[in-house]
């Protein structure tokens, strides 16, 4: 989880800062313009030179009233961050006296309202189911269930017959030696992916076997010439 945190915020639950005494408000103000007189930045060249100089201030009314209003804003700030504090404390004695003493009327009231349902769920679960009546269907829709049983039974009579009817049918083919009118088929097709010679010698021993082993023996095509015009 992600928070987003501002900066007063976390000022607010920030301890206050210490109030400032003459001195401190005396040094705060003078840093910048001692630090450029004497050219030195380090923390301990000038607080010597700041030192030395306020050991020379004879009318520090001034810088006083400042630690004096400085005071007071720390007793404010501090009432303030105290006064949160023991309101934080005064949350987690209360918290943990309430666990101490057990659920709130609220959570019983909750608890309460869980059992009484899961009560009457297991109630409904253990009750006996009511048989379901019969629906009692009127003239018409007797009739029109009547019909769709029919036209059920006429669907399936069918089919029944068509199927019958198919293999009925294939039986016949095979009857008739169409199976070899297939495989004749797929020996064409086969042919057809080979070479011219062996094409024709495939028909010739077609026709050979076709004609029971008589017609020409020359083993070859009678080559036949038609003249189509006169020279």
């Amino acid at each position: 989880l992600e928070f987003e945190v501002g900066e007063a915020d976390v000022l607010a639950l920030a301890k206050p800062k210490a109030a400032l005494s003459a001195y401190m408000c005396f040094a705060r103000e003078n840093r910048d313009a001692i630090s450029q007189e004497v050219g030195a930045t380090d923390t301990s060249t000038l607080s010597k030179v700041i030192g030395e100089r306020w050991g020379e201030v004879t009318d520090r009314s001034r810088w006083e009233r400042q630690a004096a209003d400085d005071r007071v804003r720390h007793d404010r700030e501090m009432a303030t961050y105290q006064a949160g504090l023991n309101a934080e404390d005064a949350a987690e004695k209360a918290r943990i006296a309430s666990a101490a003493s057990g659920p709130s009327d609220r959570e019983l009231e909750r608890a309460e309202k869980r059992q009484r349902l899961q009560e009457e769920v297991e109630e409904r679960a253990a009750a006996p189911k009511k048989e379901r009546k019969a629906k009692v269907l009127t003239q018409a829709e007797q009739t029109l269930a009547a019909q769709n049983k029919e036209i059920e039974s006429d669907k399936a009579k069918s089919a029944k017959q068509r199927l019958n009817f198919l293999l009925g049918q294939s039986d016949l083919f095979k009857h008739f030696g169409l199976a070899k009118e297939a495989d004749a088929s797929a020996k064409a097709r086969h042919r057809k992916r080979k070479t011219e010679k062996e094409e024709d010698e495939e028909m010739m021993k077609d026709h050979k076997e076709e004609a029971g082993g008589g017609g020409s023996s020359s083993g070859g095509f009678e080559e036949k010439v038609r003249i189509v015009s006169q020279p």
